[in-house]
């Protein structure tokens, strides 16, 4: 409660942790290495915050996006995030196209990754406003 009082929405963590399961029930979503042992709080103190820190090989630098959901957290720097955003609408675009085909009876094979023609047909399909069902 103390991190959502502070203006944190979530918890990202390169070690164990305790209390998850509390955390998450009160809405904090939380990504971990796993369970910790309790420890005593006495010896934890804030050192510093606003600096680069180093999470799972990755520096993160102040200002940076940090996005996650059950598969896993993504660092974006500031800098980068329109054009991300842009390549990752792109991507669940052409993944919901593809998912069509597939309902719809297509092989995957050349579909996934997109081949030339599928390339064409998905951008014919966004032309015609991504409808429910798919262009070939």
């Amino acid at each position: 409660m103390t991190l959502q009082a502070a203006g944190a929405v979530g918890v990202v963590c390169d070690a164990g942790m305790r209390d998850v399961v509390e955390l998450r029930a009160i809405g904090m979503p939380v990504w971990c290495r796993g369970p910790a042992a309790a420890s005593s709080s006495a010896g934890l103190m804030l050192v510093e915050h606003g600096r680069p820190v180093a999470l799972g090989g990755t520096t993160v630098m102040p200002g940076d996006l940090v996005v996650g959901d059950e598969d896993g957290v993504v660092v974006c720097p500031a800098s980068l995030w329109d054009e991300a955003l842009v390549e990752v609408t792109q991507r669940e675009a052409m993944e919901r196209y593809v998912r069509q085909r597939v309902a719809a009876g297509a092989a995957l094979r050349g579909l996934y990754p997109p081949g030339e023609a599928t390339q064409q047909a998905f951008t014919r399909w966004q032309a015609a406003g991504e409808p429910d069902e798919a262009i070939t």
